[in-house]
């Protein structure tokens, strides 16, 4: 989707695997403005109330993936908590 924002051209399927990709990460979005991931009855990610745009989280996603090819091969939802916890942080209390 990125790509294709920028002006090139997406091959169908390159298309498919963007659009899969964009409702994958706007689940686990959505899930975590529902349902923030806790450790000790403190929250990890602290979306801003306004919620956030689903390019912003791919982009979030695309980023925080360039920066640590080294966890590929993990499970999707979990690189995603990751970003998005390194993009969002929760205010110490």
């Amino acid at each position: 989707m990125i790509r294709q924002q920028e002006g090139k051209d997406l091959s169908p399927d390159e298309t498919f695997a963007a659009l899969f990709c964009l409702g994958y990460v706007s689940g686990v979005t959505d899930m975590v403005g529902l349902f923030p991931p806790q450790k000790n009855g403190r929250k990890l990610i602290c979306v801003p109330p306004s919620g956030i745009s689903n390019d912003q989280a791919i982009r979030i996603v695309v980023k925080w993936l360039s920066s640590n090819p080294e966890t590929l091969h993990q499970i999707a939802r979990t690189e995603i908590f990751l970003a998005l916890a390194k993009a969002f942080p929760c205010a110490e209390e």
